[in-house]
């Protein structure tokens, strides 16, 4: 799933990511949350990582990686409302569009449209 990150205030995301993934997971469908990979789930280590390389390094690593994520593990991409406000979400449904992945079904995204 894919939604924006940057600028928004953590426990906000993490709930809306959250929220998501047990939409997602009540249909049937596997899901990568964001907010338990790595970069997120230990935010020092994404400070420290911008602290060694600057922020927009720090970003593109971070971005690489789960571009990898979503190419290479997952089938198909859940976008957040308000995806379209994030770089990295726009990328990342960019990508999801131009490798044929499968979408979501109406009825879910229909229920993640009404996350707040």
């Amino acid at each position: 799933m894919s939604g924006g990150m940057s600028g928004v205030e953590r426990a906000v995301y993490v709930r809306r990511f959250s929220e998501a993934e047990r939409i997602l997971r009540r249909h049937g469908y596997g899901c990568i949350n964001p907010c338990r990979v790595w970069a997120c789930r230990w935010p020092w280590i994404y400070r420290a990582m911008e602290w060694a390389m600057g922020k927009r390094l720090a970003y593109a690593v971070v971005l690489c990686y789960d571009l990898l994520l979503l190419m290479t593990r997952a089938d198909g991409i859940a976008m957040l409302p308000g995806w379209q406000a994030s770089r990295g979400a726009q990328i990342e449904n960019y990508v999801s569009q131009h490798f044929w992945m499968q979408g979501i079904s109406k009825a879910v995204t229909d229920e993640i449209e009404k996350i707040k």
